[in-house]
C-alpha cells in the first residue's frame, strides 16, 4: 500500500505583489517598488507628520531639518516593519502565527506521552483512537528541485 505525498506549496501558490514604477506622468521612480510598501512609506510618513507636530513642534521650534528627519524615520521604520522577514519567504502575521501556534496548541497522546507531533509541517491537533506507530522513512530528492526550507521550486 502506497502512503500518499506530502508537498509543501507555499511558493507555488502565491501570487507575485503588485509594483509600481510611474507615479505620475511627470515622475517615474528609477525602479519599481511594491505597492504595499509605497502605501506603508506614505503611512509612516503620515504617521511621523503627526508625531512631530504633536510633541517635537510644540516642545521645540520648527526646523526644516528636525522636520524631514522625523518623517523620514518613521517612514523607514514602517517599511522596515512590512518587509522584514524573520522566517524567509514569510511575514511578521505568519512568523506570530507560527509561534503562537507552537505555545498555545495541543498535545497529542503516543505511546502514553502528551506530545506534541507533526506530519511534514502540519501540526496534528488529536490522534486517531487506538495504537499509533511511528515510522521512519525517506524519499529521494533531486538536488536543486526544492529551496533550503523544503519547499518545492516548481
Amino acid at each position: 500500500m502506497a502512503s500518499p505525498t506530502m508537498m509543501s506549496a507555499t511558493s507555488i501558490l502565491k501570487r507575485p505583489e503588485a509594483r509600481i514604477s510611474k507615479i505620475t506622468e511627470d515622475f517615474t521612480l528609477p525602479r519599481s517598488i511594491s505597492v504595499k510598501s509605497f502605501i506603508t512609506a506614505i503611512i509612516g510618513f503620515i504617521i511621523g507628520l503627526l508625531f512631530y507636530s504633536i510633541f517635537y513642534n510644540l516642545l521645540f521650534s520648527f526646523t526644516i531639518t528636525s522636520f524631514l528627519v522625523t518623517t523620514l524615520i518613521f517612514s523607514f521604520i514602517s517599511v522596515f516593519l512590512i518587509n522584514y522577514q524573520p522566517l524567509r519567504g514569510e511575514n511578521w502575521g505568519s512568523f506570530i502565527n507560527l509561534q503562537a501556534g507552537t505555545s498555545l496548541a495541543g498535545k497529542v497522546e503516543i505511546d502514553g506521552k502528551r506530545v506534541k507531533a507533526y506530519i511534514g509541517i502540519a501540526r496534528l491537533s488529536t490522534s486517531a483512537a487506538g495504537k499509533i506507530s511511528i515510522i521512519s522513512s525517506a524519499q529521494e530528492v533531486l538536488p536543486g528541485s526544492v529551496d533550503e526550507r523544503g519547499v518545492s521550486k516548481r
